[in-house]
């Protein structure tokens, strides 16, 4: 292969990525990304009109929006991101924050209820606040252990 034969391949190469490639770390998914970031209060009307994210996504490759051969499980996954990303925006500004409630150690387990506590009667003492003890010996030991409602047993 020649020299002036072998620049000539390597343009029509590079010419050929130019056209079909896009440029960016992140390719494609940039693309999609870019192109619903700046269409979605129109892509979010569609939806509201019941048209396809497939159909969008044909439209706008046609339109040249898009890159050839675009594809529709990218292009939703870009617009869920989206939706997402504008729907936590949202509820920061007004103060909802999901992850500002009581944590899990917070949380009080209460306790099992009981046949007794089934009956109306309250597993837990009124006046030390504490668990009654009488929740049943258990039945294995010969009576020994008393299995207190809390889980806990006495011996």
């Amino acid at each position: 292969m020649e020299t002036d034969e072998a620049m000539e391949k390597i343009g029509r190469l590079v010419q050929r990525v130019k056209e079909s490639e896009t440029p960016g770390r992140h390719g494609a998914a940039y693309c999609y990304s870019r192109v619903v970031y700046a269409a979605f209060r129109e892509i979010a009307a569609l939806r509201d009109e019941r048209f396809s994210l497939a159909a969008i996504c044909r439209v706008m490759e046609s339109d040249g929006l898009l890159p050839e051969r675009a594809c529709p499980h990218s292009f939703r996954r870009a617009f869920r991101r989206e939706l997402d990303r504008r729907s936590k925006a949202t509820m920061k500004q007004r103060g909802d924050n999901p992850g500002s409630g009581p944590s899990k150690k917070e949380s009080v387990a209460l306790p099992r209820e009981s046949t007794a506590e089934g009956r109306g009667k309250s597993p837990i003492d009124k006046e030390s606040g504490r668990f009654k003890q009488s929740a049943g010996n258990d039945p294995t030991s010969g009576g020994g252990i008393k299995k207190l409602l809390d889980g806990s047993f006495e011996y």
